[in-house]
Order: structure tokens, then C-alpha cells, then sequence
């Protein structure tokens, strides 16, 4: 059982931090390696993104050595796929390839024509060549756009002519496109141009563009120039090593590049300034797709053409061709060249505000882009999944109007979707997560993002980061180390132990999910009219209803899926999904309309949020979101529910073959939910309640009946509470033996009172405490030391008429971790709320010694040596508390 394995402290490794490379010391590379390992973390991922040799001499020096480190260790290594993120640079060697390996695009000029005019005369050379808009900017500070000069010719592609009907850009009809490219004799276009408004495309092939310089994504010559530059050099120095120490290889936010920024709406597809990605793979695939006259229809990539539908038409078909050429052409090669050699590839892409189904910093395709890889992965940095933002616009790394909605209810589940439906990914999902989010990022902010992310599925985490740089580094922080500077390395541990734990148990079984959302990617492709899926699950997740994502690909390529119906619903990968919701869109692919009129036959149910599709107006109704959530519950499409209802609770099902589990998590921010869980299955035995922070197995008091079971709960925001069903008669007596009393304290029977010392210590200094001072309130301690952060110590008395019985300590507010000790013995740790402590058999009648050390984050250190002052300028932010706030006090049974 995973559960036996934990409570006998023998969960797995499913953590591999980014571990930065600068050329540091030898002396340096070696305690990091065992800094890691001393915070129980058996794997790691080298980045070499500020390293100046990588895939060099220096470089494999450095490597050498961590290699030594990790063999001595008993830890493995990954290794990230470039010298800089985004992964696809080559490591910087672009610039020496051939140029028709370099990244190519489409681009044209335009000019607006007045007929009648006969024999009109239009110079299309000069218009065929790439010139830089001085009013396009959206660089990014890190990465800047390719402005090389490039040799080989820009080339004509086509010369398209089309009618106005009156609005700007917009023409009427994709068969009143003129195609005029046979026209162009010596440069010089002749027309005669028919009555009214006309404008006319010159479109070209060209380098230039404005992109990013990395390898062109829709070329698989080019793709391979990733494997020649980075994959390569590593197995013909460390061939003996993969598989074993070395796992594998990951690809960091790989994107068609072919804007230089992150902007999501700069890069959809219908921008009419947007560089067109393109390659020597595409007039072959378009032609397959359109025709051999597709050239004229190539102005509707950026323009309207006719109707919508037939505007959609050429989107959606390019879009096609595009995402699924990044699949083959890098994904894939990349993915079977790893497992060809006993390697994992994994990664992610850029996710960011829903730009998964976009060019640009994306790939197109959230599903195709990452079905190459070994894992599912996202990436959760900078301000993206904070506490309380689940709904709303809020502030990150990149200023305000970071979408909640998308972050809390779409980010994990895109990770957790895919794995669950490609039987390549085995139900593993990455996230790579803490990164970026400033100083004032602690334990409570971690455990925050911990639980929501495997509440929802994610079993494995590549934290961000631990970097060996001179103190304090601006790049990213918070850094889990900082050179023995970091007060919350050693809680940074057990937040890591617990991660493991939880993993551990959802890892290697199978998830329950009876509800399928349809990925929007061909309807925002379209142009017409959609409804972004994350807002219907927002409703869903509000109602503990659980769901996947999934691509039409599963209609239009069940094999790749394994994937079919019949009576029981829509079978994917082991999954069996009862019903489908179809976020409002106008637009759905040909095999969607297929499976849709397929299920209006049977009894499958199928939803549509807020519209149907065009055409399907006969006999479809929609649903607002509200009453989508109703109908669900109605056709019993629930699990676990909760009475009281409360959007603030997650709850995810798992199974093992010998045991169920149900992580139930509070993702308020501060309001406690009391109330009961009804589990829908028969409960042959106990029901155990996990706490996997002290590994820990109870048995609280629940009710069962002939189908169902039924517990009163309370879980405190920041709490994460696990149940866990035996499946068998023999699971449950092992299990029961191991279980111990889970004791309600209810009564407060003491504040501790008086006078408090108060002492100070750096976390290098350890245990060596100074500057002690009285307090008779506990209180901000920034209001005392400014500028200080570490570890401050609280001793104290309290006096007790008995001890014969449980007692607990309660502290209200304590910013960030914090241990307790009473009578010189150990009463625990505990890494962010609720701040409670076990005393029983710990406390005496009378007068009780008391001793709390809290742990602060780096915030107010660095403050104080930068004085507010970042990379790009000063750094805003309210400073948060540090040290205990308010009256401790001791409760009972």
C-alpha cells in the first residue's frame, strides 16, 4: 500500500528543483549538491541559463562534478535542454547554421487600389522584403528579437487583390479573391483594376521578422539542430550515465517564437501584424489541406475574408498544420530520441493567461505541444496562483490583470488532463513552481500553491530555485538556500518531506473523473465567438465536481488515445467520461459535430455553456454556467460532496489498487469550513484520516451506510485533510493498528501571560541567540528591527492546575515557521497555519517552561541591503509581518 510506504518513511523522490550554474567552485557545486540532498530532495535539475559555457569545457568540468556529488549521494539528475530559456535556442549556435535552417515566416505589405483603372502598375519588389515597424515594440528584458541580416533572398509568394465591402480590412468573399502573382512580370505588377475599393497583399517568404532566433519549429531539419547542439554533446560525454544517474532532459517553455514578446493577444492568429510562421514543410501540407490555389486564401491569416466561416476556415486549417508540425517536428523527435536512450523528456510550455492555443511565446496547442514528452508539465511562477486570487484579476511579476480565473482553475487541470488521457504520460504531471515570487515568499505561500497543485492532480514538482550566486542574487527569488542566509531552509525541508508524501500517494494509480471540458483551441483559433473554458471550470471546482480537459484530437484520433464509445460513455485512456461540456463556442472541428450528433443518439450527456455551436441550433439548447453545474448534480455526475456548500473546498479521488484516497483541501484564506463530507462509495472497513505532514493515520468518527459514508469535518485554511479506504479486510487491520486517536480540542483552559524574552539570531549563527529584550505583547517585530530577518526565540512561562490530559498550544498568527518546545522537549514544527501544537504528556501541573523559535523570510534582510531596489527599479510591496502576533494559549479535550 502507498500509505504503508509513507508511514514507513518510504514515499518516493518526485521533486527536482532547478539547481543555477554560474562556473561556481568546486567546493561550492559539492554543498550544494548536499544542501539539496539535506532537504529531502533526491533528484535535481541543472539550468544553465546563467551559465557562460554551456555544453562547453567549463561546463562539463561543473557537470563532472555534480555527477560525482549525486553518485555519492544516491541522487539523480536532469538536465535542462538549453542554454537559455526558452528551450529551442540551439544553445546560441543558430547564427552559424545554414539559413535555411534559420526560422522562416510569411509576411506581407499591403496597398489599397480605386477602380475602374486600366493598366495600373504596382513595383512588388520593394514589397517583398521585411522592413522593422518603428511603432511594434513588446520585447521581452530577457530575450530579445532576432535583427540578424540574413543572405538568402526573400521570395514572392503571392500577389492577392480583393474588394472592400466597407469595412476596413474586411473582403466579401473568399471566391472574389484575385490571385495576381502570374501577373508579375520583371517586379512589375499590371492590372486592370475592376470597379470600387480594392486591396491588394503581397505576400512573401522571408528570415526576417522580428522573432526570436531559435530553430524554426515547423522543420524538422532544424528541430534536430536542438539534439545536435544540447542533446548530443551530453550523451557522448555521459552516454554509460543515462538512464541511471541521468534521467533526462527538460524543455523549458519552447515556443514558434515568432514574436518577440509574451504578449498572448500580439500572437493570435488574425493579427494583421504578425509574422506567419513557415517552412519548407508547409506549401506541401497547405496544398493537401486547400488545394493547389491555397496561396490567395493565405490573406485570411491576417485579415477577414467573406464570412466567418470562412475566415475559420483557413485559421483553423494553418493552425492545424502549425501545432501539429511543432508536435513531430520538436516534441516528438526530441521525446523518442530521449527514450531511445533510456531518457524522460519532460518540460513545459508557456501557459500564461490561456496562451496554450497561440503562436508566438506558445506553441499552438497545449495538448499537441507537450504529447512528445514523457510528463504532462505547467509552470506556476511570479505571482500566478497567490492566496485569495482564485477569481479575480490580480498583480504578478508582470503587473496587474494576471487572470485568477485562469490560474486557479485551469493551470493544473491542463497538466493533470493530459496525463490522465495520453498512455504515454502514465499519469505523471510536472509543475515547476515558487519561482519568482519575491523575498516575501515563505512556507505558508508554498504549502498555499502545494496543496492546490496536487488537489488537482499534480504529482511531482520542480521547485524554483536553489541558487549558488554571491547574496543576495535579484534573479528570481526566492532562493531556498542563499548560502546558509535563508532562516526557512530547514522548513523548506519539511514542506519538501510532505510534498513527497502526498505525491507518493497520488502517483502510479488512477484518477476518477466522470466530466469532460472541451479544449477551445480550434474555436479561439477561428476568430468567431468562444467562451474560454476556464470560467466553466470555475463553476465546476466551485462545486466539487470534477473534470478533465480534452482535445477534439480525441475524436478526430481515438488510436492515439485509446479512445472510443459505446454505451458507457467516452472511453480515453482507461477514463470513462459520462458527460461532455462544450464551453460556448461558435466553431467545433468536423469530428466534434460528428461525436456530438453521435451522443444527441444515446443517452450520453453533453452540455453546452452559454451557445451552441453554428448549425446545431435544431434540437441543442445551451445552459448558463450556474444551471450547467445543476444538471450535473442532477444526473449524479458528482463524487465526494460537501454539506454546507462552499466554493473555498477542493477534493480529489484517487485509487490504488489496494486503497482510495480523498485529498480534501481549504483554500480560503482565512475562514475555518465546518461542516460534513458524504463519500458515494461502500466502506467495507475504516475510513482513515491521513495528516501527511506528521505522517500520521487517525480514525475520526463517521457514519456509514449500505452506499455511502458520511464525516463531520473541520479543515482550517491551509489544511489539507486525506482520507484513505482500505479495499480490503487485511488493508484495514494493518492499517488500524497503525491508527491513533484523533482528539478534538475544544476547551481553553490558559493564556499565556506575562512577560515574554524575546532574542534574536541569524540563521548562520544557529543557535547562538542575542539582543534579548522583554516584551508584554507579542507583536510585529518589524516594528522593533527593522530590516531584520531570521530567527527570534519567545520564552516564557505558564502555569497549568493539570496535565493529566491532551493539551494543545495555540499560537493565532505567526509569520512564517515556527517550533515549540515546553520543558525543554520537542512539541513540534509547523511551516504555516493552523499553529497548533500536541503538549499532551509533555506539560506538568504548575508552572510550565515554554519556547517558541519562529523562522522569518529573507524580505526585510534584503530590503535593508538593496533598500528597495530591484533589477528593473525600485520593488513595491507591502512588507508582511514578521515573528508571533497575539495571545498564546493552551486548550483540552
Amino acid at each position: 500500500m502507498k500509505i504503508t510506504d509513507n508511514l514507513q518513511q518510504a514515499e518516493g523522490n518526485y521533486i527536482l528543483p532547478f539547481f543555477w550554474q554560474h562556473g561556481e567552485s568546486e567546493e561550492v557545486l559539492r554543498k550544494y549538491m548536499q544542501v539539496i540532498y539535506d532537504s529531502n530532495i533526491r533528484e535535481v535539475c541543472l539550468e544553465a541559463r546563467p551559465h557562460p559555457d554551456f555544453a562547453g569545457a567549463q561546463w562539463f568540468r561543473d557537470f563532472d562534478i555534480i555527477l560525482d556529488e549525486a553518485k555519492k549521494l544516491g541522487m539523480k539528475l536532469w538536465i535542462l535542454d538549453d542554454a537559455h530559456f526558452p528551450s529551442g535556442q540551439a544553445a546560441g549556435h543558430m547564427d552559424q547554421e545554414p539559413e535555411h535552417l534559420q526560422k522562416t515566416y510569411l509576411n506581407y505589405h499591403a496597398i489599397d487600389l480605386t477602380g475602374p483603372t486600366s493598366q495600373i502598375q504596382v513595383d512588388i519588389e520593394p514589397m517583398t522584403h521585411y522592413y522593422p515597424n518603428p511603432f511594434q515594440g513588446g520585447t521581452h528584458p530577457f530575450i530579445q528579437p532576432d535583427l540578424r541580416e540574413y543572405k538568402d533572398p526573400e521570395k514572392l509568394i503571392a500577389v492577392v487583390a480583393g474588394r472592400l465591402d466597407g469595412k476596413v480590412g474586411d473582403i466579401y468573399h473568399v471566391d472574389e479573391l484575385v490571385d495576381l502573382t502570374d501577373r508579375v512580370e520583371n517586379g512589375i505588377l499590371t492590372w486592370d483594376v475592376p470597379d470600387g475599393p480594392y486591396r491588394l497583399w503581397v505576400i512573401y517568404e522571408t528570415h526576417k521578422g522580428g522573432g526570436r532566433c531559435a530553430v524554426n519549429f515547423l522543420s524538422k531539419e532544424s528541430c534536430a539542430l536542438q539534439i545536435k547542439h544540447c542533446y548530443e554533446p551530453h550523451y557522448q560525454r555521459y552516454k554509460e550515465e543515462f538512464g541511471k544517474t541521468i534521467l533526462g532532459f527538460f524543455s523549458d517553455e519552447p515556443e514558434v517564437g515568432n514574436t518577440a514578446s509574451y504578449s498572448a493577444d500580439a500572437a493570435h492568429i488574425g493579427n494583421p501584424t504578425m509574422p506567419i510562421p513557415w517552412s519548407e514543410e508547409m506549401p506541401e501540407l497547405m496544398r493537401q489541406r486547400f488545394g493547389e490555389d491555397y496561396a490567395h486564401r493565405l490573406v485570411a491569416l491576417w485579415n477577414t475574408v467573406g464570412t466567418e466561416e470562412e475566415t475559420a476556415d483557413v485559421r483553423v486549417g494553418y493552425m492545424d498544420i502549425v501545432s501539429r508540425l511543432c508536435q513531430k517536428n520538436f516534441g516528438e523527435q526530441l521525446g523518442e530520441y530521449c527514450r531511445e536512450r533510456g531518457l524522460k523528456y519532460i518540460g513545459h510550455i508557456v501557459e500564461d493567461c490561456d496562451a496554450s492555443p497561440n503562436l508566438g511565446s506558445s506553441l499552438g496547442h497545449y495538448f499537441r505541444a507537450l504529447w512528445g514528452q514523457d510528463w504532462a508539465g505547467v509552470d506556476n511562477i511570479g505571482g500566478q496562483v497567490t492566496i485569495g486570487g482564485a477569481n479575480v484579476s490580480h498583480c504578478n511579476l508582470t503587473g496587474m490583470d494576471a487572470d485568477g480565473e485562469f490560474y486557479h482553475h485551469e493551470l493544473a487541470k491542463l497538466g493533470t488532463s493530459l496525463a490522465d488521457i495520453d498512455p504515454k504520460k502514465k499519469g505523471n504531471t510536472m509543475c515547476e513552481t515558487f519561482g519568482a515570487y519575491g523575498w516575501s515568499e515563505g512556507t505558508r505561500l508554498m504549502k498555499y500553491q502545494a496543496d492546490h497543485l496536487l488537489v488537482r492532480g499534480i504529482n511531482h514538482f520542480v521547485p524554483h530555485a536553489f541558487d549558488p550566486k554571491e547574496f543576495p542574487d535579484f534573479d528570481c527569488p526566492p532562493h531556498f538556500y542563499a548560502h546558509g542566509r535563508n532562516p526557512l531552509y530547514k522548513p523548506f525541508g519539511t514542506l519538501m518531506k510532505y510534498i513527497n508524501r502526498v505525491s507518493h500517494l497520488i502517483s502510479g494509480g488512477f484518477h476518477h473523473v466522470d466530466v469532460a471540458i472541451l479544449y477551445h483551441a480550434e474555436a479561439e483559433w477561428s476568430g468567431m465567438e468562444y467562451l474560454e473554458m476556464g470560467r466553466v471550470a470555475r463553476y465546476l471546482d466551485d462545486a466539487q465536481i470534477d473534470f478533465d480537459f480534452i482535445p477534439a484530437d480525441v475524436f478526430a484520433d481515438p488510436q492515439s488515445f485509446d479512445s472510443f464509445y459505446d454505451d458507457e460513455g467516452l472511453h480515453i485512456n482507461g477514463h470513462v467520461f459520462t458527460a461532455l461540456i462544450v464551453p460556448g463556442m461558435a466553431y467545433v472541428t468536423d469530428a466534434t459535430r460528428a461525436f456530438l450528433q453521435k451522443a444527441k443518439e444515446t443517452d450520453f450527456l453533453v452540455l453546452f455553456a452559454n451557445r451552441v455551436p453554428n448549425g446545431m441550433e435544431d434540437g441543442y439548447v445551451a445552459t448558463d454556467c450556474e444551471k450547467l453545474v445543476h444538471k450535473l448534480q442532477l444526473a449524479g455526475l458528482t463524487d465526494a460532496v460537501i454539506a454546507p456548500e462552499c466554493s473555498q473546498i477542493q477534493i480529489y479521488h484517487y485509487s490504488q489498487e489496494q486503497e482510495d484516497y480523498y485529498l480534501i483541501s481549504n483554500e480560503s484564506s482565512g475562514k475555518i469550513y465546518t461542516g460534513k463530507v458524504i463519500l458515494p462509495i461502500e466502506v467495507p472497513g475504516h475510513v482513515f484520516a491521513y495528516d501527511a505532514f506528521e505522517n500520521r493515520l487517525s480514525i475520526p468518527d463517521g457514519t456509514k451506510t449500505a452506499c455511502n459514508y458520511e464525516l463531520p469535518v473541520t479543515i482550517a485554511p491551509f489544511e489539507m485533510m486525506i482520507l484513505v479506504i482500505p479495499a480490503s479486510q487485511e488493508q484495514d487491520e494493518i492499517l488500524a493498528k497503525e491508527a491513533r486517536e484523533k482528539i478534538r480540542f475544544d476547551a481553553k483552559i490558559a493564556d499565556v501571560t506575562g512577560e515574554w524574552t524575546v532574542s534574536y539570531c541569524s540563521n548562520e549563527n544557529y543557535p547562538i541567540f542575542t539582543d534579548a529584550m522583554k516584551m508584554q505583547e507579542l507583536c510585529n517585530l518589524n516594528l522593533l528591527k527593522k530590516d531584520w530577518s531570521g530567527i527570534a526565540r519567545y520564552e516564557n512561562t505558564v502555569a497549568l492546575e493539570r496535565a493529566d490530559m491532551p493539551l494543545q498550544l495555540r499560537i493565532p498568527e505567526a509569520y512564517e515557521s515556527v517550533e515549540v518546545w515546553i520543558n525543554h522537549s520537542y512539541a513540534g514544527e509547523r511551516i504555516c497555519p493552523p499553529y497548533h501544537f500536541d503538549l499532551t504528556g509533555l506539560a506538568v501541573p504548575g508552572k510550565n517552561e515554554i519556547r517558541i523559535e519562529c523562522r522569518t523570510t529573507l524580505e526585510r534582510m534584503v530590503h535593508g541591503i538593496t533598500h528597495g531596489m530591484g533589477p528593473f527599479g525600485p520593488e513595491f510591496g507591502a512588507v508582511y509581518p514578521s515573528g508571533l502576533i497575539g495571545t498564546i494559549s493552551v486548550w483540552k479535550k
